[in-house]
């Protein structure tokens, strides 16, 4: 919920970056730590996912901004 917000799009690139795009992850005896989510966090962010830039830019709207902030 640090990371996400909720947001589902934002939920399910994490949890996928985390499971599954960090090979290491792959084995379900593998425990998912706060630091591992933390690295899929920055190497979501490195690799310029487009979702994070247009969030970015549509919150700058305050149409947007007033809905999104009137719920959270």
């Amino acid at each position: 919920m640090e990371y996400t917000d909720g947001l589902p799009w934002l939920v399910n690139a994490l949890a996928r970056e985390v499971t599954y795009k960090m090979r290491e992850n792959r084995d379900p005896a593998v425990v998912i730590t706060k630091e591992k989510l933390a690295e899929a966090k920055e190497r979501l962010i490195l690799v310029r996912q487009s979702h994070l830039y247009k969030l970015v830019d549509k919150l700058k709207e305050d149409r947007v901004r007033g809905v999104y902030y009137r719920y959270y």
